[in-house]
């Protein structure tokens, strides 16, 4: 766990704009390990390079900071290189997550540690891609890859996981998403014209598409909120911070996702910790706005939904029987069921997968 005065002192550090700074904590040895962990390095080697403060740093600070940096940026270089080699691929892709506000809202992709990539797709033509990923040595995990079951599996799922040996960046797993939040209840209602509405051009990809910045500041509340509730990364809430402070962010559009994407509560406490964290200038309507939709008691029930502890399989599937309501429910209820029955299968596929690698 992070200390809280390296807490405090990163919240200044790590603020946008000229900042005046006093000294770090002088345990940086004790903390360097949690502090790579949050991806924040490469960042804080860039804010402080040029500052006064470089020079009384220790030696072993300034070569942890240089070193994370010049990692990022050979690793940014090969993901570069690899999302070349995947722009081939069938129909429009969009970058997602850290591949796509790395070259949305920091000046450098290298700020911005990325350890897989996410890619948005077109339900139609995820098998396609996936097909494409096959060419170039990726193989597909669990039953969304399944060629049978896999329609009826994308019904309920979000994503698909890829994974090949990737030279220079080890074993690399690829992400297709259809869908933005990993949960029944929002697979269906995120239509798919709203998530590609207003997609640009990728800044150096023109292969990919970069989602407009509110879908790319809805995605990161959720993904956070809903999946990293209790193991919350600093990084994750340094986009959240840029991608609020974008010029071009319409709030009057991220209060009506909100609403109909049913991510009040997402956006309202990540928006608030960030808000106090970074300074993150949310205008106090859309505060008091958001704090209305986090009373949804689906908003609210997301909180956690898909967090890596224990119960989780059950913890979703109650909470996502409770939002689909009776009809969508027996549905849902039934694929449950086969899920489980299909469970010895999965993991076969998982295990033979691993085996290919």
């Amino acid at each position: 766990m992070l200390a809280p005065d390296w807490c405090d002192w990163l919240g200044s550090a790590l603020r946008a704009g000229p900042v005046s700074l006093p000294p770090p904590p002088q345990d940086f040895t004790q903390q360097a390990h949690v502090l790579s962990g949050h991806g924040i390095l490469p960042l804080l080697y860039v804010r402080l390079r040029d500052d006064y403060l470089w020079r009384t740093l220790s030696q072993e600070m300034r070569a942890s900071l240089s070193d994370a940096f010049q990692q990022s940026a050979a690793r940014s270089f090969l993901l570069e290189s690899e999302l070349i080699r995947i722009g081939n691929a069938p129909g429009s892709l969009a970058l997602l997550k850290g591949s796509a506000v790395g070259r949305l809202i920091y000046p450098n992709p290298a700020l911005r540690p990325v350890s897989d990539i996410d890619l948005l797709v077109r339900r139609e033509a995820v098998e396609a891609v996936q097909s494409h990923l096959a060419d170039l040595g990726y193989v597909g995990q669990g039953l969304t890859a399944h060629r049978r079951l896999g329609a009826l599996a994308r019904r309920y799922r979000a994503e698909m996981p890829l994974v090949a040996d990737v030279p220079g960046c080890g074993r690399l797993l690829v992400e297709l998403h259809w869908a933005l939040v990993e949960a029944p209840y929002y697979v269906e209602r995120m239509q798919p014209d709203e998530l590609w509405a207003g997609a640009s051009l990728a800044p150096g990809l023109p292969a990919f598409l970069m989602p407009r910045p509110v879908l790319l500041l809805a995605h990161a509340c959720a993904h956070l909120s809903m999946h990293h509730s209790s193991d919350v990364r600093l990084i994750w809430l340094v986009d959240v911070d840029r991608l609020a402070r974008l010029p071009d962010l319409d709030w009057h559009e991220v209060l009506d996702a909100a609403d109909r994407w049913k991510l009040g509560f997402a956006l309202h406490i990540t928006l608030i910790v960030t808000r106090r964290w970074l300074g993150t200038p949310v205008p106090d309507t859309v505060t008091a706005r958001l704090a209305e939709l986090a009373q949804d008691p689906i908003a609210a029930s997301s909180w956690g939904l898909g967090d890596e502890s224990q119960g989780r399989a059950v913890r979703r599937a109650v909470r996502s029987l409770a939002a689909l309501g009776p009809a969508d429910g027996v549905h849902y209820a039934a694929w449950l069921a086969l899920r489980t029955a299909l469970r010895p299968l999965e993991i076969a596929m998982r295990r033979r997968t691993a085996g290919q690698q």
